[in-house]
């Protein structure tokens, strides 16, 4: 049995993880923690095989709690749970050997998969024959140089080395490759490249979840076509410039959202673009307006509030940037689906 420990700092999404984990199978939730350090207590307690935890949470978020528990517990599984503007985030998540993350709303399918590849993962190191650090070296090398070529989307030359790839993969592993932790890498590699020149962020098509089946030849023909994907994606998106100034303008929202006083306007001349400029690319690239993101932020951290007994109601407005509560009210009414009032009755505060 998969042992999971789950750390969600919003009750409703956590309630909801908690049934698709009771119904995945094969695995038993064994703690639960809306934060971090309340998370490290636990984990002292009762160390799990496998950490799910969101990445945005108050006090310490998924990745410091990701980097102190593996600290701790170097063999500790890790999948985060991201919404969409955590790009930053995934990649330093990559570094820190975090195994995977997951999209928020989180679909009980992915879930589930990702618990499977983790148990799957943990089988497999419970009977893997130790490998020489000169094998283990030339391993490295080899993906290094297969990301290089992808970054440079050099289409042939990536075509040789994944060959090359595959048949070490065959010949030294065969039925042990662990395509997911390949894939997973290579991910990062190509993150570490994209660094400096692009913000960090990797193209969307490097997120999309793969099906590894676990028969080598069918999984390394599937990691290569969507490879391939990205590789082209990659191509097309080549103006690091426009995406460092949206990356700039969400950063800068999230630090400022509590301000009544933040607007676009006052955003883009931050970054040095014109209004009508940066509000093209920001939808451009992110899929919705400034404005859409910055009520998204707002209303995460007005629902923190709400769920704090000691916080009152009408004083949640004034803390996430609203001047009046009844503007305040609309807009939650229209993201939630409910009053203030009523979403803390939901979860039983009066």
């Amino acid at each position: 049995m998969l042992q999971i420990m789950l750390v969600e700092d919003e009750t409703p999404t956590r309630l909801g993880l908690r049934q698709m984990i009771e119904e995945a199978g094969d695995c038993v939730l064994i703690g639960e923690a809306r934060g971090g350090r309340e998370a490290l207590e636990q984990l002292r307690r009762q160390p799990p095989q496998l950490l799910l935890s969101d990445i945005m949470m108050p006090q310490m978020n998924g990745l410091e709690l990701a980097g102190e528990a593996k600290r701790l517990y170097p063999r500790l599984e890790v999948v985060l749970i991201s919404g969409y503007d955590d790009f930053d985030y995934v990649r330093e998540g990559l570094r820190r050997g975090v195994h995977d993350y997951l999209l928020k709303p989180v679909e009980p399918e992915e879930l589930h998969r990702v618990l499977r590849q983790v148990a799957h993962k943990l089988d497999l190191a419970r009977t893997a024959l130790p490998q020489t650090f000169a094998r283990m070296q030339q391993w490295r090398d080899l993906i290094a140089t297969l990301a290089g070529h992808l970054w440079m989307a050099e289409e042939a030359a990536f075509d040789r080395q994944w060959r090359a790839l595959a048949a070490a993969a065959a010949e030294e592993l065969g039925d042990r490759l662990d395509m997911h932790e390949l894939y997973q890498q290579l991910l990062y590699r190509m993150s570490e490249r994209i660094g400096d020149d692009y913000g960090g962020r990797l193209p969307e098509a490097a997120f999309r979840p793969v099906d590894f089946t676990g028969r080598v030849g069918d999984d390394l023909q599937a990691a290569h076509a969507q490879l391939r994907t990205l590789m082209r994606q990659l191509r097309a998106e080549r103006n690091w410039g426009r995406s460092q100034a949206v990356l700039r303008a969400m950063q800068l929202a999230e630090a400022q959202a509590d301000d009544p006083a933040l607007s676009l306007q006052e955003t883009a001349e931050q970054v040095g673009l014109s209004v009508s400029h940066l509000s093209r690319m920001f939808r451009m690239e992110t899929g919705r307006t400034f404005v859409e993101f910055v009520t998204e932020l707002r209303m995460k951290r007005a629902r923190q509030l709400l769920e704090d007994p000691a916080a009152m109601v009408y004083e949640v407005a004034g803390r996430v940037g609203y001047n009046e509560y009844s503007h305040f009210a609309r807009v939650f009414r229209k993201q939630i689906g409910c009053s203030p009032s009523e979403y803390r009755r939901r979860l039983g505060i009066r």
